[in-house]
């Protein structure tokens, strides 16, 4: 279970998407064993111009990455979403 969610994340950032919300909620699985990544709402396309800034990041705070919780926990603006292994 855990490679076919690791292969669902892997084949999203082949495609440039970087999905920015993950936790086991939005993970689905079906009777067949078969995974499926859904809640795109803070996803982000890594070619895409960002007019606006940076989108919003989101998501179950336990969940977060390392980065993330340094920044936030010495008061500076947590990294940019992106696809690195951590």
């Amino acid at each position: 279970m855990c490679r076919q969610i690791l292969c669902a994340y892997s084949r999203l950032h082949e495609r440039g998407v970087i999905h920015s919300d993950i936790h086991p909620r939005n993970i689905l699985v079906d009777e067949e064993d078969r995974v499926k990544i859904v809640d795109y709402g803070l996803a982000r396309h890594v070619k895409v111009n960002r007019e606006f800034g940076e989108p919003t990041r989101g998501g179950v705070g336990f969940f977060f990455e390392p980065e993330y919780a340094a920044a936030v926990s010495k008061g500076h603006q947590p990294p940019p979403m992106d696809a690195s292994p951590r």
